[in-house]
């Protein structure tokens, strides 16, 4: 009972962590809307393994690639770093406007999914 505990302890920091990680990551989005320009390239952005919520996820694959919030975690964070990947584009594209309007509309997939995002960390956090 103590080994399980100490397990879920780890993975409530690690999903702390990550909540965390995902804001911080929007904040850095935004800036580059704003400024519109990055420091990363349209594929680094796309690419959900280079992120530090994208390692936090990554170390609890092998442990949890069965698990349904897992699954669905790494499914939104996929679609997440696409969707950013598409508002940089058009920002560096001279659309900042546009791209401000993705990044805060709640009807845009962006706004969508990272919400949904999350919630489902929030929620298999609050499970354990």
């Amino acid at each position: 009972m103590e080994k399980t505990k100490n397990v879920n302890e780890k993975i409530k920091e690690i999903l702390n962590k990550a909540i965390a990680s995902h804001f911080t990551w929007k904040v850095r989005l935004k800036n580059m809307i704003d400024l519109g320009e990055s420091n990363l390239s349209i594929q680094d952005i796309r690419d959900d393994s280079l992120c530090e919520f994208g390692k936090c996820l990554n170390s609890l694959s092998k442990e949890y690639a069965e698990n349904e919030y897992y699954q669905n975690i790494k499914n939104l964070h996929t679609e997440f770093h696409i969707n950013a990947a598409k508002i940089v584009l058009i920002a560096l594209s001279g659309h900042k406007e546009r791209a401000n309007e993705l990044f805060l509309s709640r009807d845009s997939d962006f706004v969508k999914n990272s919400t949904l995002l999350t919630l489902e960390l929030s929620e298999w956090r609050d499970s354990l």
